[in-house]
């Protein structure tokens, strides 16, 4: 999949004709995003809805390059007195390029880097008593996208992420608004 998101940067960047982004410059953009943390427990309900935010910078027609805050959520499971809740959220650096389809409409792939924390408390859990635990890392996440522009400083885009963190995979879907300053 890695391979997958470089093929579309470099297809970005040689089948464009026209502007996918407004102009060169900065913009800042709010997602909500609805998150899938596989834990691989069944029966777990392992969905939250979430958040994202960040700034990117265009650096020209085609490209941008984006530093970002992305909440992965959290999950939590009680049973017979006992309880554990699992959160993550992850700093974001990437590079986005992306290809008009329309006049007002485009898609786009995005490459970057998660530096990630995990949190995981429990409670009186057989075994293992009351504690808590955190793990972090970096790792490589990618994603697909595409925009709507509502004028000349505001898009609204739909967006498919997939993270993986340490063994967790984690996708996040969104729906957000992008505006130019």
């Amino acid at each position: 999949m890695k391979k997958l998101s470089i093929v579309l940067l470099s297809s970005a960047a040689t089948l464009m004709s026209s502007s996918v982004f407004a102009s060169e410059g900065f913009y800042g953009s709010f997602d909500i995003t609805r998150t899938d943390l596989d834990l691989d427990v069944a029966g777990l309900d392992d969905t939250d809805t979430t958040f994202g935010i960040a700034a990117g910078y265009r650096i020209n027609e085609n490209f941008a390059v984006e530093l970002g805050y992305q909440d992965f959520g959290e999950i939590s499971v009680s049973a017979d007195g006992a309880s554990a809740k699992v959160e993550a959220d992850a700093i974001q650096l990437s590079v986005i390029g992306g290809m008009p389809i329309s006049e007002n409409a485009g898609i786009y792939a995005e490459l970057g880097f998660d530096s990630w924390d995990a949190d995981l408390t429990y409670s009186n859990v057989p075994g293992f008593g009351t504690g808590s635990e955190s793990d972090d890392g970096t790792d490589i996440f990618y994603g697909i996208g595409a925009y709507l522009s509502l004028s000349e400083t505001v898009n609204l885009k739909f967006e498919y992420q997939m993270h993986e963190l340490d063994d967790a995979d984690v996708d996040v879907l969104g729906l957000g608004v992008t505006v130019a300053f």
